[in-house]
């Protein structure tokens, strides 16, 4: 009798650390992912923000009039062009169709400053109606597709580790 109590005693001892063991395994597997969702989100979320500053310049661009502002927003649009161009490079998102709409969005904005800085200011408002804020939307689509494949992504990692918890391997992602 005390052998049958003391081989149940080790069986549920046994059966505890070989789920608290897999539980720490999984939570573990579970943050790196998060971690990983978090950074890549927020790198969207920079690109996005990087991309809505540089349409806005160009925007104040047409509308302003004193040579000197223009001259800043200019600058600030191409050092806003660069950064948001280092962080597609960062984010390896050119396969989405980032670096193509953002490039896009580049060239169509320099077409309007041309533009402007030529005084053609009824050309410059047209071009940024017909050329620029198409390219914005286009950028702003492939930024999304860009996110939803990040997150399509970040599932199929979620479910691999899941399945590899429950079969009771160690998962590495």
């Amino acid at each position: 009798m005390i052998l049958v109590v003391w081989a149940s005693v080790a069986i549920t001892v046994a059966a505890v650390l070989g789920l608290s063991y897999l539980l720490q395994v999984s939570a573990g597997s579970a943050q790196r992912a998060a971690a990983a969702g978090r950074e890549q989100t927020q790198r969207a979320f920079e690109l996005l923000d990087l991309s809505v500053r540089v349409q806005g310049a160009t925007q104040k661009l047409v509308q302003e009039t004193d040579p000197d502002v223009m001259e800043s927003l200019i600058k600030q649009n191409q050092s806003l062009a660069k950064e948001a161009q280092a962080k597609v490079e960062q984010l390896d998102a050119g396969g989405d169709g980032v670096r193509d709409g953002l490039a896009a969005l580049a060239k169509a904005n320099d077409q309007v400053t041309n533009l402007v800085l030529q005084a053609r200011n009824a050309e410059s408002h047209q071009a940024i109606i017909e050329k620029s804020n198409p390219a914005f939307e286009a950028l702003l689509k492939s930024i999304n597709r860009y996110q939803d494949q990040a997150a399509k992504k970040l599932a199929d990692e979620a479910t691999t580790v899941r399945a590899s918890c429950l079969c009771g391997a160690s998962p590495r992602a």
